[in-house]
């Protein structure tokens, strides 16, 4: 909601978009580039109980060919009410960057999260200003700290998107705190039995084992 945010700058000040969105692109057309998860425009849109790829056109999302389909104003009111409202979804970089790189939170995800995080931080980093010492100092601290890794942790025999698609306008926040509020970390985890299981893991752990 804070205007002034680090996130608000990058997405609604021209020049900042502009450098962020030649990040985004230098970061799709490198050799990892397969790792970038860049299938829609910052938000993914919510219409009709399914999820949307959009696209950012002339200052506005849209679902690219659906003229009578989702179409928000890129503004940070708009945005804030159309996320309140339940018909926009931060894609995975936004939710990274506010839930874990700009926190310094370390993660556990996906085996492919092992690409896309440090393309994440490369991208932050070559967005950021150098001159503003708010964000020289960041980027001096996201060079030298890594993130976590690892697989699948949360344990869904439906997928999430799937869980979100199939709820109302409105209720995909409060019906997902309401369900995994009720489990404990090991229900939605499966006691991480996809960690306990894995041979990487394993290996990590005789490592760190040993060392104490």
């Amino acid at each position: 909601e804070y205007d002034g945010s680090l996130l608000s700058r990058l997405l609604f000040e021209p020049a900042r978009r502009q450098r962020l969105e030649h990040a985004l692109q230098e970061a799709a057309s490198s050799p990892f580039g397969r790792f970038l998860p860049n299938a829609t425009d910052y938000f993914w849109g919510i219409r009709e109980q399914r999820v949307r790829k959009l696209v950012l056109e002339d200052g506005r999302l849209i679902e690219p060919g659906r003229p009578h389909g989702l179409s928000i104003p890129f503004e940070r009111l708009h945005l804030k009410q159309a996320l309140l409202d339940g018909l926009l979804l931060p894609n995975l970089f936004l939710m990274f960057l506010v839930l874990a790189i700009l926190p310094r939170a370390r993660v556990v995800g996906g085996l492919r999260q092992i690409g896309y995080v440090a393309l994440f931080h490369s991208i932050l980093l070559a967005a950021l200003d150098e001159n503003a010492p708010e964000e020289r100092d960041l980027a001096a601290e996201l060079q030298v700290r890594e993130n976590a890794w690892g697989l699948r942790v949360i344990d869904e025999k439906i997928s999430l998107r799937e869980q979100l698609a199939g709820l109302p306008d409105g209720a995909v926040f409060p019906e997902l705190l309401r369900q995994y509020r009720l489990r404990t970390f090991a229900e939605t985890t499966g006691d991480l039995k996809l960690v306990r299981e894995d041979a990487r893991w394993r290996k990590i752990g005789r490592a760190e084992f040993k060392a104490t």
